[in-house]
């Protein structure tokens, strides 16, 4: 009986035995085209390898490199009669333009079909190829077909061109580039109304045309602006015409402005062709600046296409512009000024002088003359006896300043009450307190003045 058990556990062992061997798998050799890639007169061959290790998706990955493998076959030559060998010299631009080729080779490979795939313990290989005459004749209905559709959006545009609508035109041209992105190395030759070109360098051609026939002109060259003041739009205004003076409707303009950074600063000409901006103030202390406008060539491929090749290739085609010179005018200030010191009038009126020559130094005009002055100061200044301490007297300065336009409006107002000054008697005392208070006009009251009024 022992032995029967134990020739039974034997037999057991030995089938365990064989099992395990038979999982075990057994990888064919290498083929030969997993070594040495293939050289077919009638097709493109790729192939493509991934480790095991790569996971779960290594037969994918596999497929991915097989598939960048059979685009690189695929040779782009730069026509000389294209228009990226003519008007593009970025050598940047020139690497993304190949890159992006290589890309689009593989986005648009089509009829390609396995040859064979292998694999072994730690590697997954793919083999495609594609036969060159079919890719050629899918390659050609595709360009024929994008060169219809960049046609009929030519058309239109030229047609918007035709009735005013520069701006559409415009757009509709970049549209008619961007379908044509796939062929920016080949020459596109083709009729248009009647004669033969090259497309592409068609298109770039009238695009350059259409905005160098925008005439973009100021409505006033030179103007003169007290600082501290606004600029309106009448005078702020610029026109947007074509060749023959017709007003250009939703070109857009952005404006910029010397004197500062300025917000909100593009606008669309409305539908007399005008595109106008407001300043709010010229606190500029420069004798001039000057304002301009520019057609925003930007904003109307940005509004065409989305893609940052186009865009890219498209930024040296620029909009006019047009310029305001601004001669910024000094303000003119009359000051007039009562100074008190219990109840007598100071023989020198130092508040006065101060802020006199803060505004000199600011870039203000001072006029002794009232009708000729853009803005009056007015100060109402009187100290009064206050507490004696020891052998010192105290006196105590109350004062008002009124800034006004000519106009009489209200444009700054500051009170300081019981400013205190300290001395011998009671008029050395109320001196110190005008001395004192020069000093806070020079730190604060002006500064606080010309920030409200003028910056």
């Amino acid at each position: 009986m022992k032995q029967l058990i134990a020739a039974i556990f034997l037999a057991l062992l030995v089938a365990c035995g064989s099992k395990k061997e038979v999982a075990q798998p057994v990888y064919a050799p290498k083929p030969d085209w997993a070594s040495s890639k293939p050289i077919e007169s009638f097709y493109y061959a790729g192939i493509g390898m991934a480790y095991k290790s790569a996971g779960a998706d290594f037969s994918a990955i596999a497929k991915n490199n097989a598939l960048n493998d059979l685009a690189s076959e695929i040779s782009v030559n730069v026509s000389s009669s294209s228009l990226f060998y003519q008007v593009e010299q970025d050598e940047n631009l020139r690497q993304e333009f190949q890159a992006n080729t290589r890309l689009k080779s593989k986005e648009n490979l089509e009829g390609y079909e396995l040859v064979g795939s292998y694999e072994n313990a730690t590697e997954f290989w793919v083999y495609y190829r594609l036969d060159k005459s079919k890719f050629e004749a899918l390659k050609k209905q595709r360009l024929e077909n994008a060169i219809a559709l960049s046609k009929q959006l030519f058309e239109n545009a030229y047609q918007f061109k035709a009735g005013d609508q520069y701006a559409e035109s415009v757009k509709f041209t970049v549209k008619a580039i961007a379908a044509l992105e796939d062929y920016m190395a080949e020459p596109l030759q083709t009729e248009w109304h009647g004669k033969q070109v090259f497309l592409l360098v068609e298109l770039y051609g009238f695009l350059q045309q259409t905005v160098s026939d925008i005439r973009l002109q100021p409505i006033y060259a030179s103007i003169n602006v007290k600082r501290g003041q606004a600029v309106g739009a009448d005078k702020l205004s610029f026109s947007t015409t074509n060749p023959n003076g017709i007003p250009l409707v939703s070109i857009p303009i952005y404006f910029y402005y010397s004197g500062e950074r300025i917000t909100n600063n593009q606008l669309y000409s409305n539908m007399y062709g005008i595109a106008a901006y407001t300043l709010p103030r010229i606190s500029s202390t420069n004798s001039k600046e000057y304002f301009q406008a520019n057609v925003n060539m930007v904003s109307l491929v940005s509004e065409a296409t989305d893609d940052a090749f186009i865009r890219k290739l498209l930024a040296k085609v620029s909009g006019p512009e047009a310029r305001i010179e601004i001669n910024v005018v000094k303000p003119i200030v009359y000051i007039q000024s009562t100074e008190l010191n219990l109840d007598e009038a100071m023989a020198t009126q130092l508040l006065a002088n101060a802020f006199k020559q803060n505004f000199v130094d600011g870039g203000f005009e001072i006029t002794t003359i009232k009708s000729q002055a853009d803005y009056l100061l007015s100060i109402e200044a009187a100290t009064r006896e206050s507490n004696r301490q020891q052998q010192f007297y105290t006196a105590a300065l109350d004062a008002t300043f009124t800034f006004l336009s000519a106009e009489g409006a209200l444009l700054y107002e500051k009170q300081t009450q019981g400013f205190m000054g300290m001395q011998l008697s009671n008029a050395q005392a109320g001196e110190d307190a005008y001395r004192k208070l020069a000093v806070e006009i020079n730190k604060r009251y002006f500064r606080e003045l010309r920030r409200k009024v003028f910056d």
